[in-house]
């Protein structure tokens, strides 16, 4: 009786073994599985969009910065990409784990001066905001690379600042052996102003000076949180200046609105109760000088705020004993005033 007692004894701890065995094979197989994901990047196709007379250089992606952190924040990919490595407006990166991962995607890094290939750096620019991570860029370039005058902007630049991040993408088996697709919706980090100037004399006038009010940031978080967010995602300890651009000699015909200059400045929110009103514009002309004025819409509205990838048309009329203007905020990819580039 105790030799068959035994032998059930025996015959029982195999089974556990064995039991024990398949699940710690099975739960390895799981997590140790691995997938390719397959970026899909839509905005690289800017033959389908409305944009101003050569500003394809705003949509174009110069190089690509993906960034692959596991929910530990381990590091898992970290590569930057070329043009020339986005083939029909997508990329594929192999050995993605199943399971949760957090996917950071940056176009034309070096735009901002900034190398995120160097994790250190990345870890460094990490706070937390009310609980929620966001990634920190101050601007500590000097001189600063935003804001940036169109003519100063070309093909040959290092492009725009675009962001997107997916911070809990499910990483997923693929039953058919596809790789798993992920809608990257890059969006420019940065806004820009059009300025429009017509004018009521009789003769040919020149621009010579224009100057912005204190709205010019220096920093900005690198990723929008909340696309429903009412003001831009901007840090509140964020530093405000002024800009002035001189010697700029526009000449503006008669009855001909000429687009005189076109700038890229951070998102900002410079306005604070009980101070006065930051978003302003002067100008300095050849038949005299028109001090700052707060930007205000027709109904009488003030600017208070600019958010990434938004224009701000402003359009300007001077006459001989006025000046008024009235602006307009349009997402970027929206038609916009088709005016003759003169900067």
């Amino acid at each position: 009786m105790i030799q068959i007692n035994n032998y059930i004894k025996l015959v029982f701890t195999f089974f556990c073994l064995f039991i024990v065995s398949s699940c710690t094979k099975e739960n390895h197989e799981i997590y140790n599985k691995t997938t390719t994901l397959r970026l899909n990047i839509p905005m690289l196709d800017v033959s389908s969009r409305v944009t101003e007379e050569g500003t394809d250089a705003e949509n174009k992606i110069h190089s690509l910065r993906v960034l692959i952190l596991d929910m530990d924040n381990n590091q898992i990919h970290n590569n930057k990409y070329s043009s020339s490595d986005i083939q029909e407006n997508s990329i594929s990166i192999d050995n993605v784990p199943i399971g949760f991962i957090q996917l950071y995607v940056i176009a034309n890094e070096e735009s901002l001066g900034k190398d995120y290939g160097n994790l250190t750096e990345w870890q460094n620019s990490v706070v937390d905001v009310d609980g929620t991570k966001k990634i920190l860029f101050i601007d500590e370039n000097d001189s600063k690379k935003f804001p940036l005058k169109g003519s100063d902007f070309s093909a040959n630049a290092p492009g725009l600042p675009m962001t997107w991040e997916a911070k809990t993408l499910e990483v997923k088996a693929q039953q058919s052996g596809q790789p798993q697709e992920v809608k990257v919706e890059l969006e420019r980090a940065v806004a820009k102003i059009n300025l429009v100037v017509s004018h009521g004399y009789e003769n040919p006038i020149s621009i010579t000076n224009v100057s912005f009010g204190p709205f010019m940031g220096d920093r900005l978080y690198l990723f929008k949180e909340n696309n429903n967010s009412e003001f831009p995602e901007v840090p509140s300890d964020a530093v405000y200046t002024s800009q002035v651009y001189g010697n700029l000699n526009v000449t503006l015909p008669q009855k001909t609105e000429t687009r005189t200059l076109a700038i890229y400045v951070y998102p900002s929110f410079a306005w604070k109760s009980g101070e006065p009103e930051p978003y302003t514009i002067g100008f300095e002309s050849s038949v005299g000088k028109y001090p700052a004025k707060p930007i205000m819409t027709s109904a009488g509205l003030p600017l208070r705020s600019m958010k990434r990838n938004t224009v701000l048309n402003i359009k300007v009329f001077i006459s001989e004993t006025n000046v008024s203007f009235n602006f307009k905020v349009s997402g970027w990819d929206d038609k916009t005033i088709g005016v003759p580039e003169f900067e």
